[in-house]
């Protein structure tokens, strides 16, 4: 990870020790290299991090729709199944929404 964050900035205070090596760390630099990209939200929920998503102009609406934390387990995170699947096998239910 030092090599990485090297090539980005020449402080050494941004170096990583030992100590500091942590998968919240390994996050924070992956998504600072993945910015833009949507990588984060399955980091996060791969890790079993709660997503908080503060500011931007979308914030009022985040609050009323009770989107602005989402944890790991909410099933909003589940995709629908397509049709064509749960028409293709009888034993398939859509995902709880």
């Amino acid at each position: 990870m030092n090599t990485l964050i090297g090539q980005r900035t020449p402080t050494a205070s941004m170096q990583v020790s030992a100590e500091d090596f942590t998968i919240d760390r390994v996050l924070d630099e992956r998504r600072r290299e993945l910015v833009g990209e949507g990588q984060i939200f399955f980091d996060f929920l791969r890790n079993q991090r709660a997503i908080t998503r503060t500011g931007s102009w979308h914030l009022g609406t985040l609050k009323t729709s009770n989107a602005q934390t989402i944890q790991p387990t909410d099933l909003r995170i589940a995709l629908p199944i397509p049709q064509s699947e749960i028409d293709a096998n009888p034993n398939m239910v859509q995902n709880v929404r």
